[in-house]
């Protein structure tokens, strides 16, 4: 009897933790929190005690103008104080993290008399009040710290623009500058994102100006942990852009992206800076942007833009092919994601800004699929468009092509090469509700068979959802 009662306990603990994780990973929410002007979210993180701080920036409360806002909530997004910091210029806030005493150290700029915007950086403690505050400064306008990423150590390796150059300095938790850096003198160039890479250096994404007043292109570059140069790669075969974010992944990689000749695009590169797999997809708005990426427990990735209605994808991390996309509708907040990262129960929290005339920030928490409980996902619950994998894939003579429609749609579905460049367009028309088939021989629209190498089909409809997967077409035998 004793070994059953012992048996039945243990089967309750397990019962009990089970229900507890599914429970806690149920904890989604949809926050807005604003004033009587505008406000933006433009970093969110995790804290240690299991809820979240975001810094964005004000214009309703504080000195004036505009100033940084560091905002610190509960593991339900229930907001539990915020700060504000800055003088009466306009003082932006763009990344933060958590130091070892619970504190936090944002990045960002601020104005200085005669109207100059210099690079800040500054820590508080774990209620928000400034222990410290560094300025880095140029005899130019412009300076600014754009992103932070802890060390081994207890300091932080920084980046950022000065002299409109960039540059990368290290900074200890007191607030000491440990070294300093710029890059590429000749030419001008900014930074966006900075990750730490599984062999203890750090890779920097950015934009490139090749030439005085010439085009800027998007950048990456890699320093070692005393700052030093390894590896530049500037991407100009495809057009103007620029990338806004990189993060470290569990492969030995790295995956960054922004945007790229008016599209949206995302890399996965090796450490040593060789591609894997580029993703792109067309812009629905003027100025968009991916803005960042995190990867998931299952080891893939998840990416979100600036466009209207919360964009957020999946993607696959060992080709890029899409996993599922995800889209919602807050009746007229058009909101606009601008980070995010997962969280310790496996869900995905983001923050941004509602697109309509309030500009409130917006932090939001779904599950690791992307859905939130309560709040409809924008394709309803089926997907009104799905494009299925090409199949054989790779390919010599011909590969299938098939769409679902869930709802009559008007589908429009074509072949680019990896620059962008359409090779032909298999179909441009309306169609009922169902499945379809479409073959692609390999041949361009003038009936010349195309090289081996990567391609992508895309499928766009006139409600502006976009899908895209990769081809590879290998040479035919003969």
């Amino acid at each position: 009897m004793k070994k059953q009662l012992h048996l039945n306990f243990f089967i309750g603990v397990l019962l009990f933790l089970f229900v507890s994780g599914t429970l806690l990973a149920q904890n989604t929410f949809y926050k807005k929190v604003g004033y009587s002007n505008k406000e933006y979210g433009r970093f969110v993180i995790e804290t240690s005690d299991g809820g979240y701080a975001v810094v964005g920036t004000t214009n309703s409360i504080g000195a004036g103008e505009w100033d940084v806002w560091l905002l610190k909530t509960d593991s339900s997004g229930d907001t539990l104080w915020t700060k504000t910091y800055g003088e009466s210029g306009d003082d932006q806030g763009y990344c933060l993290r958590q130091t070892s005493d619970g504190g936090f150290i944002i990045a960002g700029y601020k104005t200085v008399p005669d109207n100059y915007k210099d690079g800040w950086v500054f820590k508080t403690d774990a209620v928000g009040n400034l222990e410290w505050e560094h300025v880095f400064s140029s005899d130019l306008n412009g300076d600014v710290v754009t992103s932070l990423v802890n060390t081994t150590d207890h300091a932080f390796i920084g980046c950022g623009n000065l002299h409109s150059h960039s540059f990368a300095f290290k900074i200890d938790e007191e607030g000491n500058v440990l070294w300093e850096q710029t890059y590429f003198p000749n030419n001008n160039s900014s930074t966006a994102g900075i990750c730490r890479t599984s062999d203890n250096k750090y890779a920097i994404t950015g934009s490139f100006q090749n030439v005085s007043a010439g085009a800027w292109y998007p950048n990456i570059f890699t320093i070692d942990a005393d700052g030093n140069l390894g590896y530049q790669l500037t991407y100009m075969l495809t057009g103007e852009g620029f990338f806004n974010f990189i993060i470290a992944t569990s492969d030995d990689g790295m995956v960054f992206g922004g945007s790229e000749n008016g599209k949206n695009v995302v890399y996965k590169n090796t450490l040593g800076g060789t591609e894997q797999w580029n993703y792109q997809y067309d812009a629905p708005t003027y100025g968009s942007s991916v803005t960042a990426a995190t990867e998931t427990p299952d080891n893939n990735i998840v990416i979100t833009d600036n466009t209207f209605n919360a964009s957020m994808r999946k993607l696959s991390m060992a080709t890029g092919d899409t996993l599922w996309t995800r889209s919602y509708d807050f009746n007229t907040d058009y909101p606009k994601y601008a980070n995010l990262t997962t969280t310790s129960d496996n869900g995905i929290i983001l923050t941004g800004y509602t697109g309509d005339s309030e500009s409130d920030l917006i932090l939001a928490k779904t599950f690791q699929n992307g859905s939130m409980t309560g709040i409809v996902n924008h394709y309803g619950n089926q997907k009104p468009v799905t494009l299925k994998q090409n199949f054989p894939n790779p390919f010599s003579q011909q590969t299938e092509i098939s769409f679902s429609l869930s709802k009559p749609e008007t589908v429009e579905l074509y072949v680019t090469d990896v620059n962008s460049r359409r090779i032909v367009t298999l179909c441009n028309h309306s169609f009922a509700q169902g499945k379809y088939n479409f073959v692609w021989d390999g041949n361009n629209a003038n009936g010349t068979n195309c090289s081996s190498g990567i391609y992508y089909v895309i499928l766009k409809t006139k409600n502006g959802i976009i899908e895209t997967r990769k081809l590879i077409k290998t040479s035919r035998i003969k």
